[in-house]
């Protein structure tokens, strides 16, 4: 069972990510099975489709973006910290963070490019799935 911790709603964009079998919501604040955790919450989908907890990333309080994946790693802005967080989707590792100064969206990718809207009103463009 997921669901909120504090007032207000539950709030989060799944992000499935099939090479890991893993779905990942990016809400923090979160209560998964009656314990406390921050987000992003991976939660493994087994062959009958039931789901175990697999990680979770504490990036602070508050709701992170909805995570991107790429591949195997996932892109999320922390909520607090104004940084994005490339994780890995089957471990929960966070691979690096690279500071942006926060943004209002998440971030996007094509061709191998990610894409993000940074807090100071301008798109940036970072080449590889590490930033």
């Amino acid at each position: 069972r997921v669901g909120q911790t504090s007032g207000g709603e539950f709030v989060s964009q799944p992000t499935y990510v099939a090479s890991a079998r893993m779905l990942v919501a990016a809400a923090g604040d979160v209560t998964v099975n009656g314990v406390e955790t921050q987000g992003p919450v991976a939660f493994h989908v087994d062959a009958s489709c039931a789901f175990t907890q697999a990680w979770n990333v504490d990036l602070g309080g508050g709701t992170a973006t909805q995570p991107l994946a790429i591949g195997n790693v996932l892109v999320t802005l922390g909520p607090n910290d104004g940084n994005l967080a490339f994780i890995d989707a089957g471990t929960g590792t966070v691979l690096s963070k690279l500071d942006i100064g926060g943004s209002y969206a998440p971030p996007i990718a094509a061709d191998g490019v990610v894409f993000d809207a940074t807090g100071s009103g301008m798109v940036d463009a970072y080449i590889g799935s590490t930033g």
